[in-house]
């Protein structure tokens, strides 16, 4: 069965009456007293701000990206100046307990930077093809006026996913947030006005209904985060415009979600147990792509059910400005209320409450009790509806097909979760999962450079936040094609690198003739060795390594590049078996808010120990795209511990696998075929990361004979206290800080903000 209950006639009551209110109240969900109160914005306020936005756009889609990034730049360093005082609004408004408002004001603060840090390459004009003859690309423009409009569950997170992108990619922007969550938008709003140019961003106050007269203004694109119910709306208001205005409104949309979250057989219980846990109860259970509806396999529930239970009766529950509370109170009155409507229909159905035995009756606030229930039947609300609050239904399968059935038994499709100890079983049950997003033994995850999609799943959305997407999304493409005869800026630019082309040939020729290059039969170019000596950590000198070239699709867009150091006779290390290095020149070093990673220590000490051995041996570094990706290093496991991973490499590694890429994303092909080059057939590898051993093991005929661990002193601890004392050091004094600091320099042995 599959029903659309997205309001109770009750909250319809509720929302109707606030629709002719002339002011949004604010109320303190844990103590139900009211903060303050805004004014809704009036129609003609609403056409002004638009108008404002429609005038201001030529000068701000004028300016080059980099201005555009520039005062983008200086508003994130004011939010980080008032991130506090954001943070403790953002609970006193809607709730949310005080450690989570802290890690979404970072989590934000960390796609803001990545957006300033790519958008540039992201909106460069492309060239999509080009010969002697004819050139083609294509450039991104922006599309007008957007109207931003966002909900209350994830105030900041949402704000900074909507808007900041909009701005980057030229676009002015009307902003809407929530009625829930009113005083939090004037901050916003005061912060952004305060540095970027006059009507550049507006922000309008109001419900459902001022959101729909922001639309009917005549924007150019809607960015909508909220119900389905409201989405469908707006996408059928848009339609209508369109047609009216002789226009396409474009419209993206992220709306509800149902995720069904299966737990096979095969899983540890414990672990699996918190990752669900923080997967449904994180943030009150009022998370979109939330796991909302838990699939276990019939011979495990029992003990997964008493595993949760057991996780929480350890939580608190209370004031969400004390920093020992885990879960707050619901955002408001007609949230509690539908949350109830739901759970009571379940058990008036035949369904049983494991914990709470009964719900308690509360005198303050919008507080409910984490809850589960058994003996769940598909067609109750709590399993057809979209549930926000802290209730997890949990049903039992004994088949897989049994179990997609139910998991797609849902009109969403925004995300879902998968648990097992198989991650091949899992590859192939997350393409039988209706959905947009699957994580797999994980929970939701945050990450600027990961798109965040509703993919066109069920009635979940249409649209993308994050990654390279989000910016082609909010642009508008324009393709040029030049011939090759028109004596245009472009074509004379192109005869020049015609011309360079051939002095290119010319030269090459000489250098083959000079014997500097070796052209082998498939291709690839080999630039004969030079010795050279090398400084290792900047100080200590090494002689005799002999330096070389390894360039792979020479002259193409696919062209890769390595560098090859080799310490010792060739023939000897042919022979036995050499220390080898395979290694990716890392971009920037900073990861994880400037925590620097180990990627120089480890190439210094990889040098090191091939010139101590006595056998010798071979260093290779990519610098090309195939090694643009990272492995799953030491700041990689720091980074992913500070965020709250505590259960050790194992969990660690493999809930970073399963996010729906690779922990080793690189391609380490083309240095294995340089090793056969060389003539190797055994190595000693010199590596921590048990990906590298066995990606090489599995995919060529050279044996790894011996693996040397390249550990020195930068380990996963240390790096764990500089990224927590980076993300947070602005929070503490001074004196603070310089203890914390002097505390770790003798322990660890070094400045955690200042090493490497």
């Amino acid at each position: 069965m599959k029903k659309l209950f997205l309001e109770s006639r009750a909250s319809q009551n509720l929302s109707s009456m606030q629709n002719f209110s002339k002011t949004l109240v604010s109320v303190n969900p844990s103590t139900a007293k009211i903060l303050g109160e805004v004014d809704v914005s009036t129609p003609s306020e609403i056409k002004e701000k638009v108008q404002q936005c429609k005038s201001s756009q030529k000068k701000w889609r004028e300016k080059e990206i980099t201005e555009r990034v520039k005062f983008l730049s200086i508003v994130l360093k004011k939010f980080v100046q008032e991130k506090s005082f954001l943070m403790q609004l953002m609970t006193q408004e809607m709730g949310k307990p005080i450690n989570e408002s802290d890690g979404e004001m970072e989590d934000g603060f960390e796609c803001i930077q990545w957006y300033l840090d790519n958008v540039s390459e992201i909106l460069k004009t492309k060239i999509d093809y080009e010969d002697q003859h004819e050139i083609h690309e294509t450039t991104y423009q922006p599309y007008g006026v957007t109207a931003s409009i966002v909900p209350w569950n994830i105030p900041f997170l949402h704000f900074v996913w909507s808007v900041i992108p909009n701005l980057l990619a030229g676009n002015t922007v009307v902003f809407k947030h929530s009625e829930k969550t009113p005083l939090f938008a004037q901050q916003l709003e005061r912060v952004m006005n305060s540095i970027l140019p006059e009507g550049v961003f507006n922000v309008v106050y109001g419900d459902g209904i001022v959101g729909n007269q922001l639309i009917c203004q005549g924007v150019d694109q809607v960015c909508f985060t909220g119900s389905s119910r409201a989405g469908l709306s707006i996408h059928q208001l848009a339609n209508n415009l369109s047609t009216e205005l002789k226009k396409i409104i474009l419209v993206h949309t992220e709306l509800g979600g149902s995720a069904p979250g299966i737990v096979f057989e095969d899983v540890d219980i414990e672990s699996t147990a918190r990752l669900i846990y923080k997967a449904r109860f994180d943030n009150c259970g009022q998370v979109c792509d939330g796991l909302k509806r838990l699939i276990v396999h019939e011979s495990i529930v029992d003990q997964l059910v008493e595993s949760l239970e057991k996780i929480l009766a350890a939580k608190n529950i209370g004031d969400p400005t004390n920093l020992s509370t885990h879960i707050g109170p619901l955002v408001d009155e007609k949230q509690l209320w539908l949350l109830k409507e739901q759970v009571q229909d379940s058990i008036i159905q035949g369904a049983t409450l494991v914990t709470p035995k009964e719900i308690p009756v509360l005198t303050k606030g919008y507080f409910y009790p984490p809850t589960l229930i058994m003996n769940v039947k598909r067609e109750m609300r709590v399993w057809q509806e979209e549930v926000f609050g802290p209730v997890l239904p949990i049903i039992t399968f004994s088949t897989l097909d049994e179990a997609i059935e139910l998991a797609n038994d849902t009109i969403y499709g925004l995300g879902g979760y998968v648990y097992s100890n198989n991650n091949e079983f899992l590859r192939n049950v997350r393409l039988r999962l209706d959905t947009g997003m699957v994580s797999a033994n994980g929970t939701y995850y945050v990450r600027p450079f990961i798109p965040f999609t509703s993919g066109g799943y069920g009635v979940s959305g249409t649209g993308t936040n994050n990654g390279v997407e989000v910016f082609k999304k909010l642009s508008k493409t324009q393709i040029t094609s030049y011939p090759y005869r028109r004596t245009t800026h472009t074509t004379k630019s192109l005869n020049t690198r015609v011309k360079k082309d051939l002095k290119k040939d010319t030269a090459c020729k000489k250098l083959i003739e000079q014997g500097i290059w070796h052209i082998h039969p498939d291709g690839v170019v080999e630039i004969e060795a030079y010795e050279l000596p090398l400084k290792i950590g900047g100080k200590q000198e090494i002689k005799n390594f002999k330096i070389s070239l390894f360039v792979f699709n020479e002259g193409t867009i696919d062209e890769d590049v390595y560098y090859v150091a080799t310490y010792g006779d060739l023939n000897r290390l042919r022979e036995e078996a050499p220390l080898v290095r395979l290694q990716s020149l890392c971009p920037h070093g900073h990861y994880f808010h400037s925590a620097h990673c180990d990627c120089d220590e480890q190439r210094d000490l990889a040098l090191e120990k091939i010139s101590e051995d006595n056998i010798g041996g071979v260093f290779i570094i990519g610098v090309g795209e195939k090694h643009s990706g990272r492995g799953l290093g030491q700041v990689m496991i720091a980074g992913l511990y500070s965020y709250g991973y505590q259960t050790g490499r194992d969990v660690v590694t493999s809930s970073f696998n399963d996010l729906s890429f690779r922990r080793d994303e690189r391609d380490f092909e083309p240095m294995l075929d340089i090793l056969n080059r060389l003539g190797l057939s055994q190595i000693r590898l010199l590596t921590n990361n048990p990906d590298k051993v066995n990606y090489i093991t599995q995919s060529t005929n050279i044996k790894v004979l011996e693996v040397v661990d390249l550990s020195g002193k930068v380990t996963v601890e240390s790096l764990k206290e500089r990224i927590l004392l980076a993300r947070s050091g602005h929070n503490y004094n001074q004196a603070e800080l310089e203890k914390l600091r002097s505390e770790i320099l003798d322990k660890e042995g070094h400045d955690p903000l200042t090493s490497w």
